[in-house]
């Protein structure tokens, strides 16, 4: 940094015109064109918008895959308590082993997107 920093102030002095001649001609000899500088750095920023717009796309598609997961657990769990409920009305028993059963596969069926989030990391 310290180098950076005195390579400025020589550029600064030898525009300003504070160095002797022979000194700020050969500061103004070493600079470097800016059209390379300009050019990298105008394709850097295409090249970075482009990978920006991908990742924010992957994100979306996984959020989306995720949600559909979301949503079919909750079915799932909607239809097992459904289920469990009517076979437990028609057999006349309330909460008997329908009700067991069912919580079982809520319980197993809460458990799959967090086992799944951690298979996939």
């Amino acid at each position: 940094i310290v180098v950076a920093a005195v390579i400025a102030v020589a550029f600064q002095a030898a525009s300003v015109g504070s160095l002797p001649e022979p000194l700020g001609a050969a500061v103004r000899a070493c600079a470097l064109p800016s059209l390379p500088h300009e050019a990298v750095g105008s394709i850097i920023a295409l090249l970075l918008a482009f990978r920006t717009g991908q990742a924010y796309d992957r994100f979306w598609e996984g959020r989306q895959l995720w949600d559909g997961v979301y949503s079919a657990t909750r079915a799932l769990v909607r239809l097992t308590s459904a289920t469990a409920r009517a076979s437990g009305q028609a057999a006349g028993e309330g909460e008997g082993a329908a009700g067991e059963s069912a919580a079982l596969i809520v319980g197993l069926t809460a458990a799959y997107p967090y086992a799944l989030k951690q298979h996939l990391r």
